[in-house]
């Protein structure tokens, strides 16, 4: 180590060392030293060729002592019984270490640089301001965490709104983070503000120029907001509102799964679109290819009305698309041809509750009623195409309710939408008179 990396004289300028090494601290080393075995093998982490046997403090320390810092931190695991998981648990309880990572980590891999490398935060770069609404979902909240405090951009505050009813996300960021990382800032809400009001309450916490939100239970990869702002410090004129990027999306274990319609790639190679057009695209078709709160990064000051609502409307299913509208109506998008997040299913979520399904009609009708008022679909045959679109999509969720017998059970809402289908086809009357 002293020899060849030292004095940092084999790495060009900002360059990195990546390094995989075993954990001899996993639970299946310490279980068997605890029961009289240590017996080396022909792989894993006790492999015989191995000279020296590493937890992750001493990995960091011994890079330390050559003036490198860890900027990213993962890990490879096995396969848990709940058995495993009892011991774990039992470990934690008997350690001073809280950080449960250590004791699961099979292998790590980690990458430094030199602490020279690195300039001074905030004054080359602007600030990106990494916002996290959180709910009772500490495990998937902390791989959220995890992937915000490894970016590489260099100019980050992260902050997050607990919404929890419980104080294990609490005690996590205490104990762990906001003692490792000084651009974390945290707020456990007073009462339970649910999700949008969570969500504004974070953006006006924000201080960067630009905002990102990553919700609990998604990920970023570890060079998302780098690449993303590579095109924001390139647009002196500031005619970029947005950059989104292709996403992933995952299951509840974090395995990759297809979802036809959702993870085709649109574009063969990064892209910059109009706006008005990227807007009329997504009316027309009522299709998100954006992408979710996590999938984009955008510039705070041209979003004009607040997070989640559109022409003054607070949207109560489709609450990115009314956001990303306004952004659009202020500039171009960059579409970065490459998986940037992670988007997580899971049975938790609600994304096709009856209840989402009718709020989003609604969301749609109010989006194509309204959208002229923002420059969109100003073509009468656009106009007319998203008009008859959405006539179609919100005719398809009434008979659903109508055929469920559940009409008594959401009348207001019901009632609404009916209107909002009248109106449409005035609408559509006056563009064929």
């Amino acid at each position: 180590m002293k020899k060849y990396w030292g004095g940092g004289k084999l790495l060009k300028e900002g360059g990195f060392i990546l390094a995989s090494i075993p954990n001899v601290m996993h639970y299946s080393v310490i279980r068997d030293l605890i029961n009289g075995f240590r017996t080396y093998k022909d792989d894993g982490i006790l492999d015989r060729t191995h000279i020296r046997f590493f937890t992750k403090c001493e990995i960091v320390k011994m890079f330390s002592a050559f003036n490198y810092e860890n900027v990213y931190s993962g890990h490879s695991s096995t396969y848990k019984t709940e058995e495993d998981q009892k011991f774990i648990d039992t470990l934690l309880s008997m350690s001073e270490i809280k950080d449960k990572e250590q004791f699961e980590a099979y292998q790590y891999i980690l990458k430094f640089r030199k602490h020279s490398d690195r300039r001074d935060e905030g004054t080359d770069k602007p600030l990106v301001s990494i916002l996290i609404p959180t709910y009772n979902r500490v495990n998937y909240f902390r791989e959220a965490l995890e992937s915000a405090v490894h970016q590489t951009y260099e100019n980050i505050e992260i902050i997050i709104g607990d919404d929890s009813t419980n104080d294990e996300t609490e005690k996590l960021v205490k104990e762990i983070y906001l003692k490792k990382y000084n651009n974390i800032t945290y707020y456990h809400n007073e009462r339970n503000l649910g999700q949008f009001e969570n969500d504004l309450k974070l953006m006006k916490l924000a201080k960067g120029e630009f905002i990102n939100f990553l919700m609990d239970d998604d990920i970023f990869e570890i060079d998302k907001i780098e690449k993303m702002m590579d095109y924001f410090l390139k647009d002196s004129g500031k005619n970029i509102s947005i950059v989104t990027s292709h996403r992933m999306m995952i299951d509840e274990m974090g395995y990759n799964i297809d979802i036809h319609g959702v993870t085709n790639k649109i574009f063969t190679k990064d892209t910059e679109i109009n706006g008005i057009e990227m807007g009329n695209f997504m009316l027309r078709h009522n299709f998100n290819c954006i992408g979710e709160p996590t999938t984009a990064l955008f510039r705070k000051d041209k979003l004009e009305e607040e997070f989640g609502a559109y022409n003054k409307r607070r949207y109560k299913c489709n609450v990115d698309q009314a956001s990303w509208l306004n952004l659009l109506s202020k500039g171009n998008i960059i579409f970065i041809n490459e998986p940037l997040s992670r988007f997580r299913i899971h049975e938790n979520q609600q994304l096709a509750s009856e209840k989402m399904k009718l709020f989003g009609a609604l969301d749609y009708a109010h989006q194509i009623l309204t959208s002229r008022e923002r420059g969109f679909l100003t073509d009468h045959e656009d106009f007319a195409a998203a008009l008859l679109k959405c006539l179609y999509f919100s005719e398809t969720i009434l008979n659903h309710f109508y055929e469920k017998s559940k009409i008594d059970q959401f009348a207001s809402q019901i009632e609404e939408l009916k209107q909002q289908m009248d109106i449409i086809r005035c609408e559509l009357g006056k563009l064929t008179d």
